[in-house]
């Protein structure tokens, strides 16, 4: 269960998810995870399930990740969730528009602050641009994925619970 096996980071999820968004993490479930990229159909697997909590692990070993109150669906509007960083143990909340935005392909929160290709296993990142959806605290791009000013990374394995 990448991520969520650390006790740390853990404590560190359930405060955020709280303080946040109101919930209670009490249990955690794996919906799809990057080890099912050639058995099945990511989006049949998650979409219009409340509460994804995605984690990715860079190949660089940068930890971060998502979270979505509402879920992932054609035409979401999700006001509730926020990205954040296990590495660095910081959270990015919303701001603005919609925490998700729905695509067949892919998997994308905000105005592709965060961004996966799953079939390439590739993170691509609009983290610190103008006109944003989570509150980058003035942070830039290679202090969220860590590849200078690269804004993709490869991804070793994510997991969505």
């Amino acid at each position: 269960m990448l991520g969520v096996r650390n006790e740390n980071n853990l404590n560190f999820l359930k405060k955020n998810l709280w303080e946040i968004c109101g919930v209670e993490l009490r249990s955690v479930q794996e919906a799809y995870s990057s080890e099912h990229i050639s058995k099945g159909n990511l989006h049949a697997a998650i979409d219009h399930k409340p509460n994804l909590l995605l984690i990715i692990q860079l190949i660089n070993g940068i930890v971060l990740g998502g979270f979505t109150q509402e879920g992932i669906k054609p035409g979401c509007h999700s006001a509730k969730g926020f990205l954040f960083s296990l590495s660095r143990k910081e959270v990015f909340p919303r701001v603005a528009g919609s925490v998700v935005t729905y695509h067949p392909e892919y998997i994308i929160f905000g105005k592709e602050e965060l961004k996966i290709k799953e079939k390439q296993m590739l993170l691509q990142s609009n983290f610190g641009e103008k006109d944003y959806c989570f509150d980058c605290k003035n942070k830039d791009i290679n202090y969220f994925i860590g590849e200078g000013n690269r804004r993709d990374a490869n991804i070793f394995k994510y997991v969505i619970y």
